[in-house]
């Protein structure tokens, strides 16, 4: 395997939660609630290796931010605020200065999995609702006719849940994760452009749905954390399909 060397890119009291690293890699977004509201924090953002202190993005109040994504530009971040009434994607820069609402999401369970943008800015992809009291699914929503149309739909008898879609370098595939009544959950693919998804995992062994899953960076394979007859851990498969088996280059998914 592989040797990984950790290194401490914070020093805060309270609480970070969904890191994400800017497309070049020098800064990194997160949620950050300092202790005074517990379980509810804001978007900072800072250099990686800086010595200047995270700036703060968000002001909330009594709502949860959750989910931070940058943009393909690395010069804007996309966020959710959930609260009783439902749930938005907004868009801020990392700079600082006015939220930007996109569009509506559901949030059922105070947060929003993480959501994924195409390569050229213009697609926003994320786990929402398909239709009124429908099960949660994938949804494409346009930038340029801000409009949401079902990549994946669910029926309203199916007890399952989509999460994590995650797009590939080449923008062509989405892998996501769908989860089951009983607890289980697996891995799948569709196309962007629409179709059939399919099932990479089978084996009822359960793929951790609050985390997106990782693509390569050739695209050759996709990285999920499981529980596989132990503690949870990182594993590959082809994305194409094929033998899963335990990833030795990336300690967790978000490591890329």
């Amino acid at each position: 395997p592989n040797k990984v060397r950790v290194v401490q890119l914070t020093n805060l009291s309270g609480e970070i939660s969904w890191p994400a690293f800017s497309p070049d890699g020098k800064q990194i977004a997160f949620i950050w609630d300092p202790g005074n509201h517990p379980s509810r924090g804001d978007l900072y953002v800072q250099f990686v290796g800086g010595e200047a202190p995270p700036l703060r993005l968000t002001h909330a109040r009594s709502e949860y931010v959750t989910s931070p994504k940058w943009l393909p530009n690395g010069r804007e971040i996309s966020f959710a605020r959930c609260d009783d009434n439902g749930g938005a994607i907004y868009v801020v820069s990392a700079l600082g200065g006015p939220e930007h609402r996109i569009t509506d999401v559901a949030c059922p369970y105070g947060y929003v999995p993480p959501v994924s943008w195409t390569p050229d800015g213009r697609t926003l992809v994320l786990a929402d609702s398909c239709a009124s009291g429908g099960g949660r699914s994938i949804v494409v929503f346009s930038m340029n006719a801000g409009t949401k149309h079902c990549l994946v739909s669910v029926s309203k008898d199916e007890e399952v849940a989509d999460s994590g879609p995650v797009i590939s370098p080449d923008g062509k595939t989405l892998a996501f994760v769908r989860a089951q009544s009983s607890g289980a959950a697996d891995l799948y693919t569709v196309p962007v452009v629409g179709g059939t998804p399919t099932r990479l995992t089978s084996d009822e062994k359960a793929v951790n749905e609050n985390y997106s899953p990782m693509w390569t960076a050739d695209g050759k394979f996709i990285c999920f954390n499981s529980v596989r007859g132990g503690p949870e851990h990182t594993w590959r498969i082809p994305a194409t399909g094929g033998a899963i088996e335990p990833e030795t280059m990336y300690p967790s998914v978000g490591a890329l």
